[in-house]
């Protein structure tokens, strides 16, 4: 069964504090980029920069990184290295505003993400609040730009570098997630219940992927598709006539919010009419 949850040792390594961890990421930092200039704002934030660079520092936040290792300590050393990596992307190619118009792509997040953002770079001109649309009451479509290591976020500065109108970027972006992910889309389960995977980043995106969810879709249901997106790595589907799977995928969901560094909404979405809207039963 893809839903049980593997083993899990009883034995769980000392965990660092934000200040031990801030402390390691740092001389990590230092190692694989010892040229850095590096200052620590505060446990779980840094500012570094390049030797000559006069703009302004980078500003690094690892609340992400900490709340990840924090939920699997074992996975510590390449959970700091893969947000090095996306932090040093950043840092080299914020030199440059180009932007790949093929690798723009939609992400989809809850409100509540949006907001505490929105918040959050209120108290920092230097980063705008990303480009969005609403996709229904819960969810929103942020759109980013995908890359090896890392994703950015689009904001209204980058208007001018769009390659169609405002109006057509959802479309756009999606075709875009959907050369992306190529033949990566895969779907497991049966009997009413599925899980759909594409790569670990993606999954909640693949709700705008209007092939999956039609009646020639690769996963038949009872009633309309029920989809639960508990974390941005999950997508769980029923149907709105299987009482059953709708309580299973209820469930794991749940399961998964208290378990998952990354986790979005325990709300349940059916599809309605060419697009999900909240599922209330």
């Amino acid at each position: 069964d893809f839903f049980m949850a593997g083993d899990v040792s009883n034995q769980e390594p000392e965990l660092l504090s934000p200040a031990s961890f801030t402390e390691l990421f740092v001389a990590c930092l230092r190692q694989i980029r010892p040229e850095l200039k590096i200052e620590v704002i505060e446990d779980l934030e840094l500012k570094f920069s390049k030797p000559g660079d006069d703009r302004k520092p980078h500003q690094a936040f690892l609340d992400n990184a900490f709340t990840v290792y924090q939920k699997d300590p074992e996975a510590r050393d390449e959970i700091i290295d893969q947000f090095i990596a996306g932090q040093l992307e950043t840092l080299d190619k914020s030199a440059t505003d180009d932007i790949n118009p093929k690798r723009i792509i939609p992400v989809i997040k809850d409100r509540q993400w949006l907001e505490d953002i929105s918040i959050s770079l209120k108290t920092n001109a230097e980063f705008p609040i990303p480009l969005h649309d609403e996709y229904n009451s819960e969810l929103q479509v942020i759109y980013a730009e995908d890359s090896e290591h890392n994703i950015r976020y689009l904001n209204g500065d980058n208007l001018d570098q769009l390659p169609c109108e405002r109006n057509e970027l959802l479309a756009y972006s999606t075709e875009n997630l959907k050369d992306l992910l190529g033949n990566g889309i895969e779907v497991m389960g049966g009997d009413g219940i599925f899980m759909v995977t594409a790569g670990g980043n993606y999954e909640t995106s693949l709700l705008l992927i209007y092939d999956l969810w039609t009646a020639n879709g690769p996963m038949e249901v009872k009633g309309q598709h029920v989809v639960a997106i508990p974390t941005r790595d999950l997508l769980l589907v029923s149907g709105t006539d299987d009482l059953e799977g709708i309580a299973r995928i209820r469930e794991i969901a749940g399961e998964m919010i208290q378990e998952n560094a990354y986790t979005l909404t325990p709300v349940l979405f059916a599809w309605n009419d060419g697009r999900f809207e909240v599922f209330e039963g």
